[in-house]
């Protein structure tokens, strides 16, 4: 019975695909090259108005898939809209907006590292010119 259940688990090859901006008058576009992707294992989430979560999952074969997830905040925008052809995603957001990728992992633990050293440092300084 294990062999069973062990053959049947599956393995995810995580990657992270490349992706660019491309500005426009009055829209803003990212554009993800997907080449091996199908457009229904891809999904488009925008939640909030800022929240922006591009991800795919597909098969390769033995129990083994490749998938990908890309989590973007978008500042000013109140409307996206999407495409997926021939291997190319392109999310417009309207109007322009201002793009942060979220950092991931040990990225954004050490960001918020640095930030609580620097808030630390500042106040220090601040309690040292009132003595």
């Amino acid at each position: 019975m294990e062999t069973k259940a062990a053959a049947a688990q599956l393995v995810y090859e995580d990657f992270v695909p490349s992706h660019e901006v491309v500005r426009g008058e009055g829209m803003d576009t990212l554009v993800f090259k997907l080449p091996e992707f199908k457009k229904e294992q891809i999904r488009v989430q925008f939640e909030n108005f800022e929240n922006l979560r591009i991800s795919g999952e597909r098969p390769l074969g033995d129990n083994r898939w490749s998938r990908f997830r890309k989590d973007f905040q978008l500042e000013g925008c109140n409307e996206i809209r999407y495409k997926f052809e021939n291997g190319r995603l392109e999310v417009s957001a309207f109007p322009k907006f201002l793009l942060k990728e979220v950092k991931k992992g040990k990225e954004k633990i050490l960001v918020n590292i640095i930030t609580a050293v620097v808030i630390l440092v500042m106040m220090a300084l601040y309690m040292t010119s009132k003595i």
